[in-house]
């Protein structure tokens, strides 16, 4: 073997390297940019929930309001199940 088709073979064999080099950089690169949508999706998701928790928080609190304020203006009689929802319209002189 000649000098020049060495210097050509270890000329291909670099191209190759290169070129696998490149495949996994690009691999990866892939890879990087389906996780970075997963962790956007999650975090998305995440957001979601906490909207509609505090939502639902602030429903809870208005609904707290409504109930007292029956409660105050003798509309509404809890009996002895006071916090298991037995809330009901008062019919009776016990509630007033």
């Amino acid at each position: 073997m000649s000098c020049g088709n060495r210097q050509q073979d270890d000329n291909e064999d670099d191209d190759d390297d290169a070129n696998d080099d490149d495949a996994s950089l690009l691999q990866g690169l892939d890879e990087l940019r389906a996780t970075r949508r997963e962790v956007v999706n999650k975090l998305r998701e995440q957001t979601a929930l906490k909207q509609t928790l505090m939502e639902l928080d602030d429903q809870n609190l208005q609904n707290k309001i409504e109930i007292n304020k029956l409660k105050v203006g003798g509309y509404l009689c809890v009996g002895e199940g006071v916090g298991t929802g037995d809330a009901q319209e008062c019919d009776s002189e016990h509630c007033s």
